[in-house]
């Protein structure tokens, strides 16, 4: 039982399983960020219009317009929906807190569960890019 333990403590640790799993996460990683590509997703509550045709009324912040005017998808309730036409009002102010915001509206063909005139949480989505795009973007 002695030489067992003594064998044990003399065997040198091997840190070459260490290094080659290391290099293997990052090679998957870099081929992760070339491959797969992403959107910028905005979150917000939209206003429902249903007639002939729907439309999708938003309030925001005058400064972020721009971020949701170049939007290719918007998800309602796990329904994906593809904008026709983007109208974006004028800057508009709140008598109450002094803000300005603008009203952006987005017109979709007919939605399939049929309620309208209610608020819903919406995600837009735009930006489709590679992730190594975002990456340098970010940084520089």
């Amino acid at each position: 039982m002695i030489n067992n333990i003594s064998y044990l403590k003399s065997i040198k640790p091997r840190y070459s399983i260490l290094l080659y799993s290391l290099l293997l996460s990052i090679i998957v990683l870099v081929i992760t960020m070339f491959i797969f590509k992403v959107y910028d997703v905005y979150i917000t509550k939209g206003y429902l219009e249903c007639g002939d045709n729907c439309k999708i009324s938003i309030s925001m912040d005058y400064l972020n317009v721009d971020k949701v005017s170049k939007v290719d998808m918007i998800k309602i309730n796990k329904e994906n929906i593809y904008p026709k036409n983007i109208i974006i009002s004028d800057v508009l102010v709140d008598e109450n807190t002094k803000n300005n915001y603008q009203i952006v509206s987005f017109e979709v063909d007919q939605l399939d569960n049929g309620k309208s005139n209610i608020f819903y949480d919406v995600k837009l989505y735009s930006n489709y890019e590679l992730i190594i795009d975002k990456i340098i973007k970010f940084l520089f």
